[in-house]
């Protein structure tokens, strides 16, 4: 054993007694396996928080996307509302105008029905001179057979005429004079009743 260098002992002095004097060890160095785990645990912590706020972002770019497409949706909808009632509308109406013309189609044709049309269709005339009524022919049978009064009417001192037409459907009738024509056809009354309610 070496004695330790005499200019290296020397001798302090305190000023006063030392009281609960500890002996300190001297610092040791951490191992390579202490010092890896520590890189490790450190590497581990940052990239933990890294995750964090990368999944922060995510989730807040993910909420902002989802409030813009339910806004877009929303607003689509707000949109939607009236053409959906528009559309519902226009196939109501015109569900109520087929079922009108099946159930005018389904009223049987008689004698008084056929006569008030053709009544009523030379009531729209204005100035009319020589008037030709166009009838179905089972309608012009119909009328004389039982020898309708209408057959015999006289509009300002001309009589009515009357003609069997194919173009004419049942509980119908087409009047024509030399200034136009009146088209009191069932179909054609529902169309214009049609037309009249769409616009």
């Amino acid at each position: 054993m070496t004695r330790p260098d005499s200019r290296l002992l020397g001798t302090i002095e305190f000023g006063s007694i030392l009281r609960d004097v500890r002996r300190v060890e001297p610092k040791q160095q951490p191992s390579i396996d202490e010092m890896l785990r520590a890189c490790e645990q450190e590497a581990f912590e940052r990239g933990r928080q890294a995750g964090e706020l990368a999944l922060r972002e995510s989730l807040l770019e993910q909420r902002t996307e989802f409030m813009t497409l339910q806004r877009g949706v929303f607003a689509h909808l707000r949109n939607s509302v009236p053409e959906v009632l528009a559309q519902c509308e226009a196939a109501m109406v015109q569900l109520a105008f087929e079922v009108a013309g099946r159930l005018v189609a389904g009223v049987p044709i008689s004698m008084e029905i056929v006569q008030g049309v053709v009544r009523e269709a030379v009531g729209e005339l204005t100035d009319a001179g020589r008037i030709t009524v166009h009838l179905h022919p089972e309608d012009l049978e119909l009328l004389q057979k039982a020898n309708a009064p209408v057959l015999s009417e006289e509009i300002a001192g001309e009589r009515l005429e009357f003609e069997p037409s194919a173009n004419v459907t049942r509980g119908g009738c087409i009047l024509r004079t030399r200034f136009g024509s009146v088209d009191a056809r069932r179909e054609t009354k529902i169309e214009q009743l049609r037309q009249a309610v769409v616009s």
